[in-house]
Formats: structure tokens, sequence, C-alpha cells
């Protein structure tokens, strides 16, 4: 199965609004850190997933935060910090985490 638009799309209608051109930037960026032969039978999970991260991301890039504090004598307001882009600031990143941890085994040595 290949991965578009159209099966983004379908995957995540929470993310409808999401423009096929800002699809295709973070399929662009999402894509070239899949590799197909690690994740085998996931690698489509894998990029939807890393993509839809992205889309989120992009999405969030002009939102300041969540408001943490208001006062209203002499206005004052404080917002948590929004700048995080880790894999773990999203749920779509967390659940690719899950995916990377299932797929990625880790070898050890019985001694």
């Amino acid at each position: 199965m290949a991965v578009t638009y159209a099966l983004f799309l379908q995957r995540f209608p929470e993310l409808s609004t999401t423009k096929e051109d800002s699809y295709n930037g973070a399929y662009s960026s999402a894509s070239v850190l899949i590799n197909t032969e690690v994740y085998d039978t996931k690698a489509d999970d894998a990029l939807l997933l890393l993509t839809a991260h992205y889309v989120v991301l992009a999405k969030n890039s002009g939102n300041p935060g969540t408001v943490t504090m208001e006062k209203v004598g002499d206005l004052s307001r404080q917002f948590s910090s929004s700048s995080s882009s880790g894999l773990d600031s999203t749920s779509y990143g967390q659940s690719f985490l899950s995916l990377r941890k299932r797929v990625h085994k880790v070898p050890f040595l019985i001694i």
C-alpha cells in the first residue's frame, strides 16, 4: 500500500483541514527517516504517524502555548512553552515511538 494524501486524510480525519502542500512537506520530511527494510510491513504506518506528527507541529508553530497564569490588575498572562518538537510532543509522535520500539529489535548477548 502506498501512502497518499487521500490515505492520510482517511487515517486521520481529525486532520482533514490539512492542505495537500502541507501534507507533501511533512511527508517529504518523514519519508527520508523511514527505512522500509527495517519497518517492513509497518513502514506505511510509521510513515503516516511521522507525517501526522510533522503536520501538527507545523500547525502549532504559531501557537504561543497554553495559558498557565492570568492576572487582571495590571494585565498579565503567562504561557507554557510550546516549542517542544520532540516526538513526545504530539500523540502521533508518541504512537510512532511506540511502533518504533516494537519494530526495532535490540540485540543482546547472553554470556
